[in-house]
Formats: structure tokens, C-alpha cells, sequence
């Protein structure tokens, strides 16, 4: 194995491990349920048997080629191996996830396929069907799963969970997480008593995957991946008035092929110090309803902190003490203090204003 060969494979791997742990901290599997693979040429890699996510590392590393064999590392692979291979051997995928999220896998148990309630079933090619059960770890359950992923980048394993793929861990990720979301969406609407949820026609769906925004919105994933991560990522929030790129056409207002978030609080944008020279690059948002990626701008606590020194920095209003003082003729003593008289009233003089004491208080 080359030098270049082995770095290919230290990259793939350290994107399994951090996107397995992504789906545990995501709630999208429980211990060491769910697997995560990725392919690097003729190896795939994929995470091992019953080892929590957290503890995994370089020296774990686990591959074996698209026969099954083992040529890497000495831990055994996950028992969902033949599902992972099954997809590399009929697709061009490069990665895949399997989870057992919780409202996914309900969906599984009711219906045949999930109800097309929202366009964003487009982003996994349509209406995600269910795979017939068998048990884990079969080349059944592989062939079960290859039916339903027909002209489909996701679907679910009816009992058991999720399984989607594509060209990157990132983008094999995110239909996982479009999926869940979908059944959850579905779930949601379809427990109101008394209502049906209406449901998106075949037409209507290929309408967005054919859009504006549908084979668009691809190349701007693929062009966000392409971005290195230096910032933070803001979980539902956008700060900043930024021009964001998402997939909804009805989004408040287009700028520049992208969406501008109206809502965006006026802090300076700043990639160092408080200075707004030059402006950072937009967030990449592929799904508007997700989480902000900020591809090398400040993080919010900057923002503020910058905002508050520009402020500072502005000059203050006059007071009126200082109102008074500038008013006042030159040589002209200060105004005494304030004075009342034994029975409250002010005094006749104009130089010592005062204010007359109320009845029935104490001087």
C-alpha cells in the first residue's frame, strides 16, 4: 500500500468514526446499534462489532474488499456487513448509514412506504419505500433492501431502522437525518383525531426534483463539502445578515442564488478583529430548516462583543448638566444649590430654583 494510498484511508476513516458519532449524539442509535462504511477504492471501510463510537480510534481502523474479506485492522466488522456491501456492489456510492432512529423505524411498522407529507421526500428520489423484514446481518435482508433502494438514495428496513447512501459520509448523513425527520413530520400530522394529512402527488414531487432547486441544490451540497469547516456551526440559529443557499424557492427573498434570512440580527461580520474589511464567505445551508454551517466567519460571541465596541466607540450624548453648562453666559456664577424656606415655599430669587415642598411632608 502506498503512502498516498494509506492517507486516503486515514481520512475515510476518521470521517466513519466522527459521523458514527454523530448519529449517537444525534439520538439516531443507541450503544453501538447503527453502522457507519465508507469506500476508498476497492476497501471499504466500515465501523466494527460492538465498539461504542466514542472509544474508537486510528488503531481501530477496520476494512475489508467488496467480497468481504478482511485486509484491515483486526477487530471484526459490524454484522450488518453484507447490507454495506450489497449497496457498493449495485450503486456508485461512496458511503452509507444505518441507524435505528426511533421514529423511522415506527414508520416502518405501519405502512409499506412513507407517506409523502413534505418535498423533502425528493432529496432521497421519492416516496421512500420500506424493505421487507429479515433478520439482521442476512444477504435477505440485503436483497430486501436493494428492492426498496431502487432509483432511491434511502429507505427504511421495516422493524428494524434506516439505511441510506451517497457520495460522501456528509451527504449519506444528512439523508438519514432528512429521513427521520420525514417520518417524524408524518407521525406528527397523522395522530391529529379526526384529520388526514394531505400527501404530495408523484408529479409534484419529480416537480421539485427537476426544478430550480432540485438538481441545483446538489451541486451546491457538493460545493459546501468542498469548503473547509474553520468556523461554528449554530444549531437553528442565523446570525448575521448573510445571503444563505437553501433548497425552499418560496424562501423569504432570493440574493445572489441564495436565500437571505430577513430575520438576521445587525451584527458586524468580522473574520479576526473587530473590523469589517473584508466579509466571510455564506453559509452553505442545503436544508433551510437545519443546522447553519459558517465556513470562516465569527462566532456569534465575537459578533456581539465586536457590535458592543463599535458602539463604545460612537460618541456619547451631550447630558444635560453639561447642556446647562454650555448655555450659561460666560462669568456667569454656578447655580446655587437648591433651597426651600421654613414653610416650604421657594424662594423670590431666580438664581435658586427649586421645588416647592408638598403638603404634609418633612422638610
Amino acid at each position: 500500500m502506498s503512502d498516498q494510498q494509506r492517507d486516503a484511508i486515514g481520512r475515510a476513516w476518521d470521517g466513519v468514526v466522527a459521523t458514527a458519532r454523530r448519529t449517537a449524539a444525534e439520538g439516531l442509535v443507541v450503544g453501538t446499534s447503527g453502522n457507519v462504511s465508507a469506500r476508498v477504492g476497492d476497501t471499504v471501510l466500515v465501523t466494527p462489532s460492538g465498539v461504542p463510537y466514542d472509544r474508537l480510534g486510528p488503531q481501530d481502523a477496520v476494512g475489508v474488499d467488496l467480497a468481504g474479506n478482511r485486509v484491515l485492522g483486526e477487530l471484526a466488522p459490524t454484522s450488518e456487513l453484507p447490507l454495506h456491501l450489497a449497496v457498493y456492489r449495485n450503486t456508485d456510492a461512496s458511503a452509507v448509514v444505518h441507524t435505528h432512529a426511533v421514529h423511522a423505524t415506527a414508520v416502518s411498522t405501519l405502512v409499506p412506504e412513507v407517506p409523502p407529507v413534505h418535498y423533502a421526500a425528493a432529496m432521497l428520489g421519492g416516496t421512500v419505500r420500506v424493505a421487507a423484514y429479515a433478520r439482521y446481518g442476512t444477504d435477505e435482508l440485503a436483497a430486501n433492501m436493494l428492492t426498496a433502494l431502487r432509483d432511491r438514495t434511502g429507505c427504511l428496513l421495516q422493524n428494524h431502522g434506516t439505511v441510506t447512501h451517497g457520495a460522501t459520509l456528509d451527504e449519506a448523513y444528512d439523508r438519514t437525518a432528512q429521513l427521520e425527520w420525514l417520518c417524524r413530520l408524518w407521525l406528527a400530522a397523522s395522530s391529529v383525531p379526526g384529520r388526514t394529512p394531505s400527501l404530495l402527488s408523484p408529479a409534484q414531487l419529480s416537480d421539485v426534483q427537476g426544478g430550480p432547486m432540485g438538481d441545483r441544490a446538489v451541486v451546491l451540497e457538493q460545493a459546501a463539502r468542498a469548503v473547509p469547516q474553520r468556523g461554528e456551526h449554530v444549531r437553528g440559529q442565523f446570525v448575521g445578515a448573510v445571503a444563505r443557499v437553501g433548497r425552499d424557492p418560496d424562501g423569504p427573498a432570493e440574493h445572489g442564488g441564495g436565500v437571505v434570512d430577513r430575520r438576521a440580527r445587525p451584527y458586524p461580520l468580522v473574520r479576526g478583529p473587530c473590523s469589517a474589511e473584508s466579509s466571510p464567505a455564506p453559509p452553505v445551508r442545503p436544508d433551510p430548516d437545519g443546522p447553519v454551517r459558517w465556513h470562516g466567519a465569527a462566532p456569534p460571541a465575537t459578533l456581539k462583543r465586536c457590535a458592543r465596541q463599535q458602539l463604545r466607540q460612537q460618541p456619547s450624548p451631550p447630558s444635560s448638566a453639561s447642556v446647562r453648562q454650555r448655555s450659561r453666559p460666560a462669568g456667569t456664577p454656578a447655580t446655587p444649590p437648591s433651597r426651600r424656606r421654613p414653610d416650604g415655599r421657594c424662594p423670590p430669587t431666580a438664581d435658586s430654583p427649586c421645588t416647592p415642598r408638598r403638603p404634609g411632608r418633612s422638610p
